[in-house]
């Protein structure tokens, strides 16, 4: 199921891929993909999950300068090509989330992490910036049309 959601979202429009349409190309009922993800937020969250620990994962532990180890403005610019990557990648999963409600995607785990991320190594490169302001303006700057 996580196939056929991932391959229809990633090339059509969020908007006329249906559930249905997702059972259909995944060879199961409707029901089948409810009972599985609960709803479409559960479905999309399950498609971007992996995705974005691989992010996760690389910046946390992986070698400078996404991961640890790097000189600061190094470590933010490596982070920003990353997260504008991830972005410009999934957006059309990304543009999902604005669908389900104005904070969906915001509220999810894994923008949190991106964000308090970005919040820190921004206030690492310049500490008297307001840096909570700047994490969001320059996330929310990702280009996801």
């Amino acid at each position: 199921m996580l196939a056929a959601a991932s391959e229809l979202l990633d090339r059509g429009d969020v908007v006329t891929v249906s559930v249905q349409d997702i059972a259909q190309a995944a060879g199961v009922s409707k029901a089948a993909v409810f009972r599985h993800f609960g709803d479409r937020s559960g479905l999309i969250r399950h498609i971007l999950e992996p995705r974005a620990t691989t992010l996760r994962e690389a910046v946390t532990g992986g070698p400078p300068p996404l991961g640890p180890g790097a000189a600061p403005a190094d470590a933010l610019a490596a982070y920003l090509d990353a997260l504008f990557d991830f972005v410009c990648r999934n957006r059309v999963l990304i543009r999902a989330f604005e669908y389900l409600g104005p904070d969906a995607y915001y509220s999810n785990d894994a923008s949190r992490f991106w964000i308090a991320e970005l919040r820190r190594r921004l206030s690492v490169v310049n500490p008297r910036r307001d840096t909570d302001y700047l994490a969001y303006a320059v996330f929310t700057a990702c280009p996801l049309r």
